[in-house]
């Protein structure tokens, strides 16, 4: 077992990429109380906010080819479900209606 994160943060939820080269949590390192989506390189131990807004950011998914990721957030002021492109660094909400949407689900390719 090996240990991923190591800071006085709330760090939780995470999830590997398929390839196991990359760690998506979610954090407060960035600003205490206020959760948002970071990756971590595994490799070279470079982490960086994805998600950077004002709203909570929770439960991150990968993609089964590992090139995007699924999230959660209440940043428009209700729980939707957004996708972020790993190459382009785009975001991209899927859902928008009031009930809540804060959690994805992939299904994953055996």
């Amino acid at each position: 077992m090996r240990q991923l994160t190591n800071s006085d943060s709330n760090n939780e939820r995470g999830e590997l990429s398929p390839n196991n080269k990359i760690l998506a949590y979610s954090s407060d390192s960035f600003e205490k109380g206020n959760q948002e989506i970071l990756i971590k390189n595994l490799e070279t131990n470079e982490i960086q906010n994805i998600s950077k807004s004002s709203g909570m950011e929770l439960i991150a998914r990968f993609s089964n080819s590992g090139k995007k990721l699924y999230y959660g957030t209440n940043k428009d002021e209700n729980w939707e479900i957004y996708v972020y492109d790993l190459k382009t660094k785009k975001h991209k909400a899927l859902t928008e209606n009031k009930e809540f949407d804060g959690d994805p689900r992939i299904l994953k390719k055996k």
